[in-house]
């Protein structure tokens, strides 16, 4: 059903009753920090540190030096350690995209700096607990041009391995890197790939298994196959164990963005690839440690992408990203079977950048949810394992802009801690930090519904179904957000309305619910049996 005029009539079938109550997780803080140049500066990943700290690295605008290579330390209280800021020598852009906390009780970051007529350099800095710089590794490719770290690992044999790309050679463009570092900066081996076609090739996650070997996962150009879903294994010395490529059905673009090494001794990388007219489909494949391709995973719904993976300590596999603009987490078994699927849409464009396992045996994704056309909040969210949401948390920074969440890590002290970036007021972004307690909890805040134009429930109380009627000024159906909650106040569904009539509830127990639309509270029914 088409719009009438202004007014667009929307009726949906659903299955409610009276809140009371609303679980929700616990804020602990909000830390902001905006940069001497009072302009961009965002927090990209995060790490909790074996000594009980938070740190935080990205890059944040300095007073006349472009954006700087940042890492800033906070306790868990969200107070400030120290905030460190690396302005290369080409005093340009300069940026930290991964962070790791040694064993050895250092922190290691890993991103690009601008060098003096390098172009931007792969970089690794290295720095003592107290924000002291122990040492900053730079590497300059064949070519003087574009070089950069994206990811950082400390393996277990104590030397230290970043992921990349570096700047075209002689004959060839951007290649697939691996640097190795001593502890102490030192540099072991470089190691370089340059897929079959001669054209760019880059790495973007590493993960050192517990075979002892390292497994880098990216995209490499292939011979007439556009770009492959690419892993690399090397062993510690920097000798090639193998490469794997995958073309998909698609022949075009395929990409891994994330991989880990799972307990059960097999590799898992999540990220994309282009079908046969199914544009990129959300994509997760598992090798064996020898490279072997155990299962291929797909899933298609409209532009894919996987954007963050993690094997649970209870075996299974939970890939996160985004697809025809809804957040999806999918989780898989080690065997490849495809246990659930979750969908969440906050009605125009939500997406999770990172996904982790809780200690308490849920999943935590951290995103972002884009509520109207033109602002997006930083958005996290707390699944079971089952696959059923506990609870959203979203945050709206004081310019009432862009705020988005890039990751999120669980602590061993039980809280959460995110990073991202948040339009502060005339500050531009602010470099953001938010730790929350993912128990729930029940708050108590008055309910008052705001009642849509001609809203109608008809009948109420009821046996088994209700219909629920209203109007939206200027709104198609499709562009509805619809939520159930129950008593507690758990969200029990979320649903982006795609047609004018949907009936929902016929599998809920009688009890109490309510309804909101568009995140305002519309009505309230009851189910008596």
């Amino acid at each position: 059903m088409k719009g009438i005029g202004v007014w667009k009539f929307v009726v949906i079938i659903v299955i409610l009753s009276l809140p009371i109550t609303l679980f929700a997780q616990v804020e602990n803080w909000v830390y902001r920090y905006n940069g001497p140049g009072h302009s961009w500066d965002e927090a990209r990943p995060i790490v909790y540190g074996s000594d009980g700290n938070i740190y935080a690295a990205g890059r944040s605008t300095g007073s006349g030096t472009s954006y700087d290579f940042t890492v800033i330390s906070l306790t868990t209280a969200g107070d400030t350690n120290w905030v460190y800021r690396y302005n290369g020598p080409g005093n340009g852009g300069d940026e930290a995209n991964s962070i790791v906390y040694g064993s050895d009780g250092n922190i290691y970051a890993a991103g690009g700096s601008t060098g003096s007529g390098t172009g931007k350099d792969f970089t690794v800095i290295s720095l003592t607990p107290q924000g002291t710089e122990r040492w900053v590794y730079r590497y300059d490719g064949p070519a003087n041009s574009m070089d950069g770290a994206y990811s950082v690992v400390y393996g277990s044999d104590g030397n230290i391995y970043a992921a990349g790309f570096n700047s075209k050679g002689i004959g060839a463009d951007q290649d697939f890197v691996v640097v190795s570092l001593t502890s102490s900066g030192t540099e072991n081996w470089i190691y370089c790939y340059n897929g079959p076609a001669g054209a760019a090739d880059g790495a973007r996650s590493i993960v050192y298994g517990s075979d002892g070997n390292i497994y880098a996962a990216g995209g490499s150009n292939g011979s007439g196959t556009g770009k492959d879903f690419t892993v690399i294994s090397l062993t510690p010395q920097g000798t090639e164990r193998w490469v794997y490529r995958y073309n998909g059905p698609g022949n075009d673009w395929d990409f891994a963005y994330s991989i880990v090494y799972g307990s059960d001794g097999n590799i898992y990388a999540g990220g994309w690839s282009c079908g046969s007219g199914t544009y990129s489909d959300f994509t997760v494949i598992s090798l064996t440690g020898g490279g072997t391709e155990r299962w291929v995973y797909r899933y298609d719904d409209y532009n894919d992408y996987v954007y963050s993976i993690v094997y649970g300590s209870d075996g299974n596999i939970y890939a996160a990203g985004c697809g025809n603009r809804y957040l999806y987490v999918i989780s898989l078994m080690g065997s490849g079977r495809e246990r659930w699927i979750f969908i969440y849409t906050a009605f125009l464009d939500d997406g999770a950048k990172s996904v982790t396992y809780g200690l308490d045996g849920n999943i935590y994704v951290a995103g972002y949810s884009k509520e109207t056309f033109n602002y997006y909040d930083f958005l996290v969210m707390s699944i079971t394992g089952a696959g059923d949401m506990n609870w959203v948390y979203q945050y709206d920074g004081p310019g009432n802009d862009r705020d988005f969440a890039y990751s999120i890590v669980y602590g061993s002290d039980g809280n959460l801690y995110v990073a991202g970036e948040s339009e502060g007021s005339g500050t531009s972004a602010d470099f953001t930090v938010i730790s929350l307690n993912p128990a729930t909890g029940i708050e108590e805040p008055s309910f008052t519904a705001t009642p849509e134009p001609n809203l109608r429930i008809t009948p109420n109380p009821f046996v088994t179904s209700t219909t629920i009627s209203f109007t939206r000024k200027g709104q198609r159906a499709k562009g509805i957000g619809l939520r159930i909650y129950d008593v507690s106040g758990r969200l029990i569904k979320s649903i982006h309305l795609t047609t004018n009539h949907m009936s929902l509830g016929t599998k809920l127990k009688p009890g109490i619910y309510f309804l909101k639309v568009d995140g305002v509270n519309v009505g309230k029914v009851t189910k008596v049996r």
